[in-house]
């Protein structure tokens, strides 16, 4: 939540509108040992899902996430980020035509606004609200 880096200055609340879309691995063989997010980045210094970069919690921790904002994350305990990006971030792609099944057509690509279709169609990806 809040105002995230490189954006119109408008706040994020983060709450999720809809359900993500189901995550399939990076189909690119250079990012088959990298993370999936929530398993933790430090060592891969990697993200298997596309658009995706590992960041810095702490010298003990890191995970996979599209953006970081330093400081303290809602939902988190009160360990600040410090949001250093280790490693690439993994290139975003539009989900191929043949991935989308028939529950993904009308969702959004990303980059596009979600608020209507409230679902995204790159797997591992989650539609969120900004006020």
């Amino acid at each position: 939540p809040g105002v995230h880096e490189n954006d119109d200055g408008k706040p994020w609340t983060c709450k999720e509108l809809g359900e993500r879309t189901p995550s399939q691995e990076a189909t690119e063989s250079s990012y088959e040992d990298c993370s999936n997010p929530g398993d933790g980045c430090g060592s891969t210094k990697c993200c298997k899902v596309p658009g995706m970069a590992c960041f810095e919690k702490t010298e003990y921790w890191a995970d996979c996430m599209e953006t970081c904002t330093p400081g303290v994350h809602e939902n988190d305990d009160d360990t600040p980020w410090s949001c250093k990006q280790l490693g690439e971030r993994t290139p975003a792609q539009e989900a191929p035509e043949e991935t989308i099944d028939a529950g993904h057509v009308d969702c959004s690509n990303p980059g596009e606004g979600c608020g209507s279709s409230k679902c995204c169609k790159v797997a591992g990806m989650a539609c969120f609200e900004k006020t």
